[in-house]
């Protein structure tokens, strides 16, 4: 694989990943701006989500992260480069794709209740979010590489 195409592969996974991201946090402001101190629901069913969103964003994290470390497991097995980052892409993928998900659930969580509680869960799933920012160093890494086997930055 040439370094032109893995930096064409980082950079098409970063643009993803940056879009992604631009969505949560204009979601967030929007939502921010939108909430005038009144809920949109109920008492009671912010006695549901202050259990669901933590045990939701939990479930996903860790079955995200195992989904994508299996993927990374076969494919350090692999011989060719090309096969080991397309599977780190699609490991990379499916992760961040969780996480946001986790992130836009934390967002209406705030939009329905008003409760800033969900706030801090978002942020801390942004955090995960950005820990799985793809980068070569990130890819090196989770597929056991070294720095001669993929090109440098």
């Amino acid at each position: 694989m040439q370094a032109e195409d893995v930096q064409r592969l980082f950079r098409s996974m970063n643009i993803l990943f940056g879009s992604l991201l631009t969505g949560q946090v204009l979601l967030l402001l929007v939502s921010l701006g939108i909430f005038a101190g009144q809920p949109l629901v109920e008492s009671s069913f912010h006695d549901l989500l202050k259990w669901l969103v933590p045990v939701l964003v939990f479930t996903v994290s860790i079955v995200g992260l195992l989904l994508a470390q299996n993927r990374l497991g076969r494919a350090r097995q692999l011989r060719l480069l090309t096969l080991k980052l397309q599977a780190y892409q699609v490991a990379v993928i499916q992760h961040i794709a969780m996480l946001n998900g986790a992130c836009l659930f934390c967002i209406v969580s705030f939009l329905l209740t008003g409760e800033p509680y969900y706030i801090l869960i978002y942020a801390a799933v942004l955090f995960l979010f950005f820990r799985q920012r793809p980068t070569l160093a990130h890819a090196r890494l989770s597929l056991g590489l070294s720095d001669t086997e993929l090109p440098a930055d």
